[in-house]
């Protein structure tokens, strides 16, 4: 197999990736130096949208399910990815890669610049080099 369940939660795809279980900022909070990852991807899933259009009804469920950051306050989600990407930056060892809408702003942009971005056709991925 590919990858095993592992008796903590989280799922072990190799002796060297892993994907862990639980609020990002919980989990970084929770690593013991010997254990911080190389490499941090964030996938904020939902920015904070700046349109007043509702979500297309087969991404509904999904936000209402994950707890979708449009239902809170605006500048409080906002804060929340920004602690997620101190955290991410505290923790890793070489780079942070954050996945987001090809249009959005970076996270935390007056406080944290990208070292460079990734541009796909509708994502970009901002990645942030540790020195």
């Amino acid at each position: 197999a590919i990858y095993e369940n592992t008796t903590n939660g989280s799922i072990r795809f190799s002796e060297r990736i892993s994907c862990e279980v639980g609020d990002g900022t919980n989990v970084a909070k929770s690593l013991s130096p010997d254990s911080f990852p190389h490499v941090t991807y964030l996938d904020p899933m939902f920015p904070p949208r700046a349109k007043s259009a509702a979500v297309k009804k087969n991404m509904q469920l999904l936000h209402d399910i994950l707890g979708s950051q449009q239902l809170h306050d605006k500048e409080e989600a906002g804060s929340q990815e920004v602690q997620l990407l101190q955290e991410a930056l505290r923790i890793s060892r070489t780079r942070v890669v954050v996945k987001r809408p090809i249009h959005a702003p970076p996270i935390g942009a007056e406080k944290y610049k990208p070292s460079y971005d990734i541009r796909g056709s509708i994502n970009r991925w901002d990645v942030y080099v540790i020195n």
